[in-house]
C-alpha cells in the first residue's frame, strides 16, 4: 500500500470520485482488499444504499424477521417475535455507519422488487426495544418521514439531525403543520434543511397560526435549505431573512397570498446568504415582494408566474395590454438583483386560455430591464407570448456577454395561431446578434416564428461573425411547416451556427432531416447567404 494513501483527504477523493461514476463495484473491492481505503469505501457503500433500514434489520436472526410482500410488489419487513438485547450487537455494529434514513413507501406505483419498507408496527416494535430512533442510529442526520409517522416524531428526532424531508398529503391543515414543526424545534434545534411538500391544504391559512409557523421557522438559526408549500406572510418571510442563514428557499403553490402582502406598509426583506430561491404567485404579488427583497449574493432565481381574470380584463390598466404591464413591473424588481447567473421565469399555462382573442400580445420591450443583469448565464422564459424585435434581440445580446443557455419557448396550440396571427416567437434571422456578443453560448430553445422578416437583406461579406460553440438547438415549439421555412433555418444556421445540432419533437424529424440536408449542401454557399443588417 502506497503511503498516500494514509492521508484521509486523499483517501476520501479517491472514494468520492468513485462514487460519482457509479462505480459501486469498485468501491466494494477497495473496501475488501485495502486497509486504508476500508472505512471511507465502506461509510460511502452505506450512505449510497436504497432502504438502508430495512437491510439493517436482515442481520437479525433469520427467524426474528419476516418478509411479506405487498399489493405493490415491494416488500415489507416484519418482526415476527420480540428481541432480546443480544441479538441487536449486529444491528448496532452497522447502525453506526447509517446517516440518511428513508421511512417512506410509495405506494403510488413506483415500488420495485427490491424495496424494503418498514410499516408503523415495524418500527412500533423497534422503538419498544430502543427508546429513541437516535439509540439505533447515533449517527444518523438526515430522515425522510410520511405522515402516518408524525405522531411519532419525538421519538424520531434528536439534536444531531440537520436533514428533515416529508412528502405530506391533501388533508395535511396548517394545524398539522404547526404540529410538526414544535418537535422539530424541541428535538432538532440545529436543523439545516427543511422539505415539507403538500397538494394543497384542506383549511384557509389562519392568520394566528401562521404567525406561530414564522417564529419556529425563524428559530432554527442555521437553516440553509427551506423548501415548502406552507403559507407565509410578508412579515414571515422577513424574519427568515433575519434569523436564519437561509441559501435556498423554494415556496411553492398557496404560499405568500395577495391579502398578505401589504403595499401600504412595506417591510425590508434582507437575505444576506441567499444563493438560490423559487417562488410561485401572481405577477403583481411577485413584483412587489421582489421589490421589497435584497439579496446580494442571489445567483439562481425561479418564478412561477400566473395572472389572474382581475388582471387580464381590469379596465384601469396603463395600457391595453395587462401582461405587458405585470412584466413591466416584474422585470424591474427582477433588475436589481445584478449577481444573477440563472433566471427562470415560467408563465402559468392557463392565462393563455383565458386571454381575449387578439389582445394580450406581449412586446419585447418588456424585457428590456433585464439587461441590468450583466452576469447572466442561464435565461429560460416559457410560455410567453411575447414578440422579440431585432432591437431588443441586440439589446439583450449586447448586455449578456456571458450567456450559455437561452430558451424562449412557448407550446402552441391551433386556436393560438388564428389569435396571434403568427406574431409570437423569433424570426430564425434575428439571432445573428447572439452569434455577435454571446460568445459562451452553447443552448438555444426557440419559438421559432414562421414568418420571414419584414426588413430587407443584405449581402454577408466576409467579415460575417461565425459562432462555432451552439451545439444545442431545440425547435420542438416553432412553427416550422412549409419547405421555404426550413430553408431559411438551414441556410442561416449554415452559415452563423455551423456546429449547431438541431432537436425536436418525434413527429418533427421529418423537418429537422430536411434542414440538416440543406445545411449540408448549402455549406459551400455561405458566402452567399443574406443577413440582415444589425448596428453591433
Amino acid at each position: 500500500m502506497h503511503s498516500c494513501l494514509l492521508i484521509d483527504e486523499i483517501a476520501t477523493t479517491v472514494i468520492r470520485n468513485l462514487c460519482g461514476l457509479n462505480r459501486d463495484a469498485d468501491v466494494l473491492h477497495l473496501a475488501l482488499t485495502c486497509r486504508a481505503l476500508h472505512e471511507p469505501a465502506m461509510d460511502a457503500l452505506w450512505a449510497r444504499t436504497s432502504w438502508v433500514l430495512g437491510k439493517l434489520l436482515l442481520c437479525l436472526p433469520s427467524d426474528a424477521v419476516v418478509l411479506r410482500r405487498s399489493r405493490q410488489s415491494a416488500y415489507i419487513i416484519v418482526i415476527a417475535r420480540t428481541l432480546v438485547q443480544s441479538e441487536w450487537s449486529r444491528f448496532q455494529h452497522y447502525a453506526k455507519r447509517v446517516e440518511h434514513v428513508d421511512l417512506g413507501t410509495p405506494w403510488d406505483g413506483t415500488s420495485c422488487e427490491t424495496s424494503l419498507h418498514i410499516d408503523l408496527d415495524t418500527l412500533k416494535h423497534m422503538l419498544r426495544s430502543k427508546p429513541w430512533l437516535g439509540a439505533l442510529l447515533p449517527n444518523l442526520r438526515s430522515i425522510y418521514l410520511l405522515p402516518v409517522f408524525q405522531a411519532y416524531l419525538p421519538l424520531l428526532l434528536h439534536s444531531n439531525i440537520t436533514h428533515f424531508y416529508m412528502d405530506g398529503d391533501e388533508y395535511m391543515t396548517c394545524t398539522d403543520i404547526q404540529r410538526i414543526l414544535e418537535p422539530l424545534q424541541v428535538c432538532a434545534p440545529r436543523l439545516e434543511s427543511f422539505v415539507l411538500r403538500t397538494d394543497g391544504l384542506t383549511e384557509g391559512p389562519d392568520g394566528e397560526v401562521i404567525s406561530k409557523q414564522s417564529t419556529l421557522f425563524a428559530s432554527f438559526t442555521a437553516l440553509h435549505l427551506l423548501d415548502t408549500s406552507v403559507p407565509l406572510t410578508q412579515t414571515s418571510f422577513a424574519h427568515l431573512g433575519t434569523h436564519t442563514v437561509l441559501r435556498k428557499i423554494c415556496l411553492s403553490a398557496h404560499v405568500l397570498p395577495s391579502p398578505a402582502i401589504n403595499a401600504a406598509a412595506p417591510i425590508s426583506i434582507s437575505f444576506p446568504h441567499l444563493r438560490e430561491l423559487k417562488l410561485t404567485d401572481r405577477a403583481v404579488d411577485l413584483s412587489r415582494l421582489l421589490g421589497l427583497c435584497s439579496a446580494p449574493h442571489l445567483t439562481t432565481l425561479w418564478l412561477i408566474v400566473t395572472i389572474s381574470a382581475e388582471e387580464l380584463n381590469a379596465p384601469l390598466a396603463p395600457t391595453p395590454n395587462p401582461s405587458a404591464y405585470c412584466m413591466d413591473h416584474l422585470a424591474a424588481a427582477l433588475s436589481r438583483f445584478t449577481a444573477l447567473e440563472t433566471l427562470h421565469v415560467e408563465l402559468h399555462h392557463g392565462y393563455l386560455d383565458k386571454r381575449p382573442p387578439g389582445r394580450q400580445l406581449m412586446h419585447g420591450d418588456a424585457f428590456l430591464p433585464l439587461t441590468a443583469l450583466r452576469d447572466l448565464r442561464c435565461l429560460t422564459l416559457r410560455e410567453f407570448p411575447v414578440h422579440l424585435t431585432p432591437s431588443v434581440v441586440a439589446a439583450l445580446a449586447r448586455a449578456w456577454p456571458r450567456l450559455e443557455r437561452l430558451e424562449l419557448s412557448r407550446k402552441t396550440r391551433v386556436r393560438d395561431e388564428a389569435r396571434d396571427a403568427f406574431n409570437t416567437g423569433i424570426c430564425i434571422e434575428d439571432l445573428y446578434p447572439l452569434a455577435a456578443h454571446c460568445p459562451s453560448l452553447r443552448s438555444l430553445v426557440l419559438s421559432v416564428a414562421p414568418t420571414p422578416p419584414a426588413t430587407p437583406f443584405f449581402r454577408a461579406d466576409e467579415g460575417m461573425i461565425v459562432q462555432r460553440r451552439l451545439e444545442h438547438l431545440d425547435l420542438r415549439y416553432s412553427r416550422v411547416r412549409s419547405g421555404q421555412t426550413c430553408e431559411r433555418i438551414a441556410r442561416f444556421l449554415g452559415a452563423v451556427f455551423p456546429n449547431a445540432q438541431l432537436h425536436s419533437w418525434e413527429e418533427n424529424r421529418k423537418i429537422i432531416h430536411e434542414i440538416e440536408r440543406i445545411m449540408q449542401e448549402s455549406a459551400i454557399l455561405e458566402d452567399t447567404f443574406a443577413l440582415r443588417s444589425y448596428p453591433l
